[in-house]
């Protein structure tokens, strides 16, 4: 996962939102000076940003995840449901299982699919769509190379659709992108990333498809939009409306079906119940003292969150106890 704008309506909408993106306390949340995407306010979290308020969407809010932000919630143990460990699903699986449970559109949602054993090739798929060799539902394609003065090349990047449409796919030397960076890993001619971008009721459809097959389906979704086809084909269907029914070249088929095969996305990641106690420590024990001290049933008030958070666990939260259990030291609240 790569990208995620994530809706949410309704009075409890800022709620939900703080609930499934990592924080349910205003102080863990940075109030930004100005709103955006036509909201007037916006909180903010590492690289996830929520934008709410306004005329133009009272009762929405809006969850924007960059690819950093992806990376966040997996560091942080976010992903996936409290069922992840039972059905063995994909991490990514489940938590777009979760928004859609509570009622989450997506405005959009970009997924990344690699490949870095050199099976790719952007001049191969460039020349085969500028020979006629591809099959798409895309209209054109744009081709953009970067060099460096001294020629050097820094870049090469297809582009298919626009990004203003419901469905956006780019390839890329992600490698190369690396390099420039300073971030390069192993043979940066080797690292080739296919995105889909899908927007609004294709972003949904998409979100769909995951849920139901699995990440590895999207694989299928990138082939039903490309399909390289081998030169030897052409003879045998020349019309361009039987271009879809020619032979795919080995390396296309060889990528589809090795992601099929994959597992996308990430682990569950255990977080440990130690570190809890620290965060609740450093974090909550003042608020905690106040309550206390500020009623005769305060110790009741805490007893009972304790008891309502039993019924909000998150894929984390099941992820710590299993493990902590595992140890032998817990033990279920119970009313």
């Amino acid at each position: 996962m790569d990208w995620a704008t994530v809706t949410f309506k309704g009075d409890d909408a800022l709620d939900l939102a703080k609930l499934h993106f990592g924080a349910t306390l205003d102080s863990e949340w940075v109030v930004m000076e100005r709103g955006g995407y036509g909201y007037s306010q916006s909180l903010k979290r590492g690289q996830v940003t929520i934008y709410h308020g306004g005329n133009v969407n009272p009762d929405t809010v809006s969850v924007v995840v960059s690819g950093q932000g992806c990376r966040q919630l997996e560091e942080e143990g976010l992903i996936g449901g409290p069922d992840v460990l039972l059905r063995g699903a994909s991490a990514w699986e489940a938590f777009l299982d979760e928004l859609v449970r509570d009622g989450a559109t997506f405005a959009r949602l970009d997924v990344a699919l690699d490949d870095r054993s050199g099976l790719l090739s952007i001049t191969g798929m460039e020349e085969s769509f500028r020979s006629g060799d591809c099959s798409t539902r895309f209209r054109d394609m744009r081709a953009e190379v970067g060099y460096t003065s001294e020629g050097v090349t820094t870049g090469h990047t297809l582009y298919f659709g626009s990004r203003q449409s419901l469905m956006f796919v780019r390839i890329y030397h992600k490698g190369l992108e690396q390099l420039a960076r300073g971030k390069a890993e192993g043979d940066p001619e080797d690292w080739i990333r296919c995105e889909l971008q899908a927007r609004d009721e294709r972003a949904d459809a998409l979100v769909n498809q995951i849920i139901k097959h699995g990440m590895r389906s999207v694989a299928s979704v990138l082939w039903s939009y490309l399909d390289f086809k081998t030169p030897e084909s052409r003879d045998k269907f020349k019309l361009s409306s039987d271009k879809y029914k020619r032979e795919t070249v080995d390396w296309w088929k060889i990528f589809i079906d090795r992601v099929e095969k994959s597992r996308l996305g990430v682990a569950p990641k255990i977080v440990d119940v130690e570190k809890m106690k620290q965060w609740v420590k450093r974090q909550v024990a003042p608020t905690l003292h106040v309550i206390v001290n500020a009623s005769a049933l305060g110790w009741d008030f805490i007893s009972s969150l304790v008891l309502e958070g039993g019924e909000r666990l998150k894929s984390h939260h099941i992820n710590a106890l299993v493990a902590y259990n595992s140890k032998g030291k817990y033990q279920q609240c119970r009313a």
